[in-house]
Formats: structure tokens, sequence, C-alpha cells
């Protein structure tokens, strides 16, 4: 970020990173430091200005997710158990206990240091902030995180709670189908190749071995049968890269993906509430 307008959203972030650092330094009973700039480096973590402030009215405005300060499970390193700072709020799934499934804002390393952790999480909230403030889609229709269930015929041999990054309902989550998953990387290349390995599998290809590492996607649409769209957004200069797709099956089980290529229709189908 060379602009001193980038400058100032980086800043913007650091204080976020600064404010949490310091509410879970209170949590825990022991003072932490944030490792600023972030450890990562490369194209990868070069979050843009527009990230920033999407991320921020998603978080302050919208209240589409909250921040907070957690310990964990312990481990061999951190027997009392591993401090961080996690995603939550409505939007993220539950566990059976009422604890969310989520992912984490803040890391800790062995010391007592926090850092940010994972760019792709900042996308996949961006893109939620996009579909509640330009495509008004109610926040209690839409799921951070879909769920992908044990199913013998597919070869799923156990559930995984991260299959997709993002889900739309045609009603509340709580008993609503789902009509539309989200898929975000942060790289185009990555975003890119997504979609290409889900073309060549369209869910036929039943391991992940011939499929890929995001094959958990596939085999989530073609469990969900009532999908109709696959939405994939990542990193561009200035806004979400973002490309919509429409899911056709076949009589196999399978699917393929044609592209929704018109803007005027790829933001009504975006904008749909009505899926009856």
């Amino acid at each position: 970020m060379d602009s001193s307008s980038g400058c100032h959203r980086l800043d913007e972030l650091e204080r976020l990173c600064h404010e949490k650092t310091k509410e879970l330094s209170e949590l825990v009973g022991k003072e932490f430091q944030l490792a600023w700039p972030p450890p990562g480096k490369g194209e990868l973590w070069n979050i843009r200005p527009w990230e920033i402030e999407s991320f921020m009215r998603g978080y302050r405005k919208l209240s589409l997710f909250t921040l907070e300060p957690h310990i964990g499970r312990p481990t061999k390193n951190r027997p009392d158990g591993c401090p961080s700072v996690r995603y939550g709020g409505a939007l993220m799934a539950r566990r059976k206990n009422g604890q969310p499934y989520t992912h984490e804002f803040l890391r800790c390393f062995e010391g007592p240091k926090t850092y940010l952790y994972k760019p792709e999480d900042i996308i996949q909230m961006c893109a939620a902030t996009e579909l509640v403030e330009v495509y008004q889609q109610p926040s209690e229709r839409m799921l951070l995180e879909g769920p992908l269930y044990a199913d013998a015929s597919l070869n799923i041999a156990a559930s995984n709670p991260y299959a997709i990054d993002l889900v739309v309902f045609d009603g509340p989550r709580e008993v609503g189908k789902p009509v539309m998953g989200g898929e975000m990387k942060v790289l185009r290349g990555a975003h890119d190749e997504l979609v290409n390995a889900m073309n060549k599998c369209g869910g036929r290809l039943l391991s992940k071995k011939a499929c890929g590492g995001d094959h958990n996607k596939c085999l989530w649409i073609r469990q969900n049968r009532t999908v109709k769209y696959l939405w994939v957004c990542s990193r561009g200069n200035d806004d979400l890269h973002q490309e919509l797709f429409k899911v056709r099956r076949s009589i196999d089980g399978g699917f393929n993906l044609k592209e929704v290529k018109n803007q005027a229709e790829r933001d009504r189908i975006l904008s749909r509430q009505a899926w009856s």
C-alpha cells in the first residue's frame, strides 16, 4: 500500500488488531504484544484499502461478525489453553454445544505475541458485507462456513464444518434451504484454479486426490441439491473480483457450472430473495 489512503486504512486495521490484543491480554491476565506488520510476505499479504474499508463496515456498521478474545484447548506448549481472537456472531455455524465453528482473526506465537492470521478470512467478511450492503440480502439468510455431512455414497467418511465459505438460504438459515454457495480466494490465480477444478470434477470424482484441495466444495454442491448458484470472489485492485455460476445438474448426480456473464442478470440473482 503505497498511497496515503492505503497507509491510512492499514493504520486502521493495525489499531483494531492492537485493540483486540489488549482485550486478549485482559482475558488471559498476561500482556501480549502485536507483531506488526504481519509476518506473512508476498502478494497474498498486499491487503488493499478497499478490503479494510469493507471489513470495517461489516464489523463496526453492520455487526455481521464479532472479534472475540478466547482461550482454546490446552496444548503441550500452552497447558493453560491456546489464546486467540476469533470471529463470532450470528452468521457463524454452531456446534451442538452452542460454540461457533470459526476462524481466528489473531493468533499467538509461542511467546507473548499476536499476529494477524489469514488474509482469506478478510475477503470472506468483505463478501458477506457486499451481499448485505450492495445486494440487500438479509443477514439472517446467510451463514459463514457451510457444513458437509458424512455420506458413504459420496465417499465422505466424516463431516466437515468448513466445506464452503458462505451460504445463502431461501429463508431464515435455521429453516431455509441453501440456494447459493460462496467461495472466497485471495489471489486471482487461486480463484481461477478453483473454478477450473470444480468444472472438471462436478462432484463426480469421489476423492480429493482425483479432484484437488477444494474437493469439499464440489461435494457440498452435490450433497445440497437445492443449490442453484455458486458465487466465487477474490481480491481485485479496487473491489471484489466476482464471478457467478449457474449450477446445472446432470442425471448422474454431478453438475456443471455455467457463468452468468451479463452483469444485470448477475446483480438480479445476487439480490434475489424470492426463490420458490
